[in-house]
């Protein structure tokens, strides 16, 4: 497998929020031939697909029937098991009757559709049934997946892996299940990207000319600013979120170095929104923008945990955590919140942002 780039946890997580801001699945509803492939346009789904995304899991390397129908370049070149008019050549079983590209486009692009509303419910075991070839079909079906699959398109490379980690897996074992045996191994603190990486690695895949190898679970540095201004990007919620969680992030920040001083407070050290470093304790904050306060200790308590479970060993200090939103506690909400805290062992507490 080939990395273009060794990028960042953010930067694979703006890549992919810039894929789902430009074909959120609704669009493909309307989608025609040509914003599906053609040559000479890199804004195509098929070169967000393949080539932008690139980064995230590459399917880069099989012949172009992969798209189910394309756009010829060379239009002497028509693969067997294909039928072509003037422009396009497309794989029989999408229209073997006539020479109509539109029909076989019906046809890929309804697979596409389902396969992006399967993926984004979770049902992987119906995707296996879809006729596009298996890069592409889970290539689609990962970046719509909100990261519930492991970016490994090459189904002999995913049977090697799943093999030397202890399964029993053959080229007739599901693409799912292997998802699955892999998904129950994902470290905590890794992405599903980050994992894939490492996998590939570990168990010596084929990686053409790697920049700059990194292992970003073992650590990160700090940073002392994140980007907070508005940007003129087609809406999608999950990209908006990020700005404002980046926002109270910030204004968070700015609070802890007024109050213990800059030496003291570390902005996404080791992953953590911000850890503060005091001579008898740490206190890390997770930082949540959800609407209410008990949906951001629901969602960030895991998280929090996580990064505590890490922090004890490096740090050999007593913990305190802290789960910060935006916005202030409701009445009705007070007796899951007791709840919820009166699990947790270590002094956990809710902080409101004023930003």
């Amino acid at each position: 497998m080939k990395f273009e780039k060794v990028s960042s946890r953010f930067e694979d997580e703006e890549m992919l929020q810039k894929f789902l801001t430009e074909w959120p699945i609704d669009r493909l509803a309307g989608i025609t031939l040509r914003q599906y492939n053609d040559t000479g346009d890199k804004e195509t789904f098929c070169q967000y697909v393949e080539t932008k995304t690139r980064a995230l899991g590459s399917i880069k390397g099989s012949n172009s029937t992969k798209f189910g129908i394309y756009k010829r370049l060379n239009k002497d070149k028509k693969p067997k098991g294909t039928k072509s008019d003037d422009n396009y050549t497309w794989v029989r079983h999408y229209n073997d009757q006539s020479l109509n590209a539109h029909i076989a486009f019906e046809q890929v692009i309804s697979e596409v559709q389902q396969i992006a509303n399967l993926a984004a419910t979770g049902d992987f075991e119906a995707i296996e049934h879809f006729r596009l070839r298996s890069m592409f079909r889970w290539k689609i079906a990962f970046l719509y997946s909100d990261n519930r699959l492991i970016p490994i398109f090459s189904k002999l490379n995913l049977i090697q892996i799943v093999n030397r980690m202890g399964m029993n897996a053959s080229y007739h074992t599901p693409y799912y299940q292997m998802q699955q045996f892999l998904m129950a191994r994902k470290p905590f603190d890794k992405t599903v990207v980050e994992y894939m990486r490492d996998l590939y690695t570990e168990h010596r895949i084929k990686i053409d000319k790697v920049k700059k190898p990194r292992r970003p679970a073992s650590g990160r540095r700090g940073v002392t600013r994140k980007g907070t201004g508005p940007q003129n990007r087609r809406g999608h919620e999950a990209y908006t979120a990020s700005q404002f969680h980046n926002e109270i992030q910030t204004a968070l920040y700015e609070q802890l170095c007024d109050k213990y001083g800059k030496g003291c407070v570390n902005m996404e050290l080791d992953w953590v929104d911000i850890l503060v470093e005091l001579p008898q304790k740490i206190i890390l904050y997770e930082i949540k923008s959800d609407r209410y306060a008990s949906g951001c200790i629901i969602n960030g308590l895991g998280q929090i945990l996580g990064y505590a479970f890490r922090a004890r060993e490096r740090y050999q200090k007593k913990i305190e955590l802290i789960i910060a939103g935006a916005n202030a506690g409701f009445d009705n909400e007070q007796e899951i919140v007791d709840f919820i805290f009166d699990q947790v062992k270590m002094p956990i507490s809710y902080l409101k942002i004023e930003y």
